[in-house]
């Protein structure tokens, strides 16, 4: 019999819940789209669900994540920080670490 290995990963700071694969596909969806509101919709989330889940990380962390800037004729939009981007670079490496220990 084969068996497959599930797992989940999340990051925590002085244990609380800091980034696991929801909030991590929200950043990277910010990231793609540079709009919060398409990179809620486009991972399920509520539009009120994706700022929560941003000012939460951004709370315990201590960083701002993201940065917007206000519709108008031109539109508005949304892009991670740096602090963003190194926060989901590290949550994407340790996955993939963990993904190909377990395939070993």
């Amino acid at each position: 019999m084969k068996y497959q290995v599930k797992y989940r990963i999340w990051l925590e700071k002085e244990g609380k819940f800091l980034l696991g694969e929801g909030s991590a596909r929200l950043l990277l969806a910010i990231d793609e789209t540079g709009s919060l509101s398409l990179a809620s919709k486009k991972t399920g989330i509520s539009y009120k669900k994706a700022w929560q889940i941003i000012k939460n990380i951004e709370t315990l962390s201590g960083e701002k994540l993201i940065i917007s800037k206000k519709g108008g004729s031109h539109g508005g939009g949304t892009i991670l920080t740096e602090k963003g981007k190194e926060l989901l670079k590290e949550y994407i490496n340790l996955k993939e670490k963990v993904n190909d220990c377990i395939n070993k």
